[in-house]
């Protein structure tokens, strides 16, 4: 099973932004997904290591690189987008650093790739940039930090608004509420795919109150990709 590279939150970005030695990635809000290319067969599989199925069209867009590969990347408004090359050609890269793997990235992948900045002028206009779109934030990596598995001090997060992921103990057709048990409730949008009784969802919130309720939520979608024991490994803010 694939162990894939996971990232702490810090609450200010400015250090890793005046630093020469952190690259900033745009953070994409989807599933975190490896897909791997080996002997003209695509697989792909979720952060617990599960096997996912691709559309036919995102298999054959994976075919068409010319080598095998092992990429790491987010499925996200129903396409693939890469940020890391974890094998190339059966060659393992993860004890090369970030700079030298995002290279080889750029070079085979038939994916879309995450948007990067180097310089400390590209990452300011990249977090305004995504400020402005309302994008969920970025990902700082070091420059000569190796792909490790779990979480490390080579990679962190920065988000513009605060989300955590929360388990639907109960729902309220009438209402269109979905009860995450001590933290309150939250809407979903009735035109849209509800949540099911002891699915995961991902909720973004304003804050937690002094009676541990989240202020403000609102439900961005459902993870498949999380158990019960991630919910308990996160910290909440």
């Amino acid at each position: 099973m694939i162990k894939i590279a996971l990232l702490e939150e810090t609450n200010s970005p400015l250090e890793f932004i005046a630093s020469d030695e952190w690259v900033a990635q745009e953070k994409l809000n989807g599933e975190r997904m490896v897909v791997m290319v080996k002997e003209g067969q695509v697989s792909a599989y979720n952060r617990q290591g599960e096997p996912k199925e691709l559309p036919a069209v995102v298999e054959a867009v994976a075919l068409t690189s010319p080598v095998e590969f092992v990429i790491d990347g987010e499925w996200v408004n129903g396409g693939f987008v890469a940020f890391d090359a974890l094998s190339i050609s059966g060659v393992d890269l993860t004890s090369l650093p970030q700079v030298s793997r995002f290279a080889a990235l750029q070079t085979i992948s038939p994916f879309l790739t995450v948007r990067q900045a180097t310089t400390q002028a590209e990452k300011v206009e990249m977090l305004e940039t995504i400020r402005v779109e309302k994008g969920e934030g970025v990902v700082f990596k070091s420059l000569l930090g190796t792909y490790l598995s779990g979480r490390s001090a080579v990679g962190v997060k920065f988000k513009f608004w605060k989300s955590g992921s929360f388990l639907v103990e109960a729902i309220d057709i009438a209402k269109g509420t979905a009860s995450l048990g001590q933290f309150g409730n939250c809407a979903f949008p009735f035109a849209g795919m509800w949540p099911k009784v002891g699915e995961i969802i991902e909720v973004r919130y304003l804050l937690i109150t002094k009676h541990g309720k989240l202020s403000q939520p609102t439900f961005l979608g459902v993870r498949n990709d999380l158990t019960e024991e991630d919910l308990a490994a996160q910290i909440l803010k």
